[in-house]
């Protein structure tokens, strides 16, 4: 169950998540891409009620990159300050 496992999940954690946005943060866009593409051959409606309930994480993934991408560059101008910016 699926669910269940979100719910596990959150507990392995050690953290208190909302359970919708740890199923949105593990949906990569691939997945919706396949399940409509299913549907569509089986000739189903592409986007029913139950493919628009997920949401992909593609921009939760775009965030998160810049959030590291700043961080280490930060980090690296504070620990190494004569390295050139440029090789950051």
């Amino acid at each position: 169950n699926y669910d269940a496992e979100l719910y596990a999940c959150t507990h392995r954690f050690g953290e208190k998540m909302n359970i919708e946005s740890l199923r949105n943060a593990m949906t990569d866009v691939s997945f919706l891409n396949q399940i409509i593409k299913q549907r569509t051959e089986a000739g189903l409606a592409a986007t029913d009620q139950t493919t628009l309930s997920f949401t992909h994480n593609e921009e939760l993934a775009k965030r998160g990159k810049q959030i590291a991408e700043n961080f280490l560059r930060r980090a690296l101008q504070y620990w190494y300050p004569k390295f050139p910016r440029e090789g950051i």
